[in-house]
């Protein structure tokens, strides 16, 4: 049987998340964010209110970061199953549909700055 993670308990790991960002150096900057940004905006799904806001704060943290450093990459494909909705909703609820729509929204968002960032060929 799966326990189920509280909204205090995704917090505390966002919390943890936010804090070995912060101490991340630019130059490991971008190796970090290619596994964190899709994993955090997925986060977006949850249930918990609390949790959303963590999320919208470490991808605000990511946004002061990594602009006017166009050399800094961001996912490309990660996110890409994260726009076709490809990502269940953790718990069924009626808030699923809009949480996942955010998810979408969020990923489209990385994706148009990943595309920029991306170099040609």
């Amino acid at each position: 049987m799966a326990a189920t993670v509280t909204a205090q308990e995704e917090v505390a790991g966002l919390d943890r998340v936010l804090m070995r960002l912060a101490m991340t150096e630019d130059e490991n900057l971008e190796k970090v964010l290619v596994k964190l940004v899709p994993l955090v905006i997925g986060k977006l799904s949850t249930p918990h209110e609390e949790t959303r806001k963590k999320v919208l704060e470490i991808l605000s943290h990511v946004n002061k970061r990594v602009k006017g450093q166009l050399s800094i990459k961001l996912p490309l494909k990660e996110l890409l199953p994260l726009v076709s909705l490809d990502v269940p909703a953790p718990v069924p609820s009626e808030a699923a549909p809009a949480a996942l729509a955010m998810v979408r929204s969020f990923a489209l968002v990385y994706l148009e700055m990943a595309f920029e960032r991306a170099e040609p060929g």
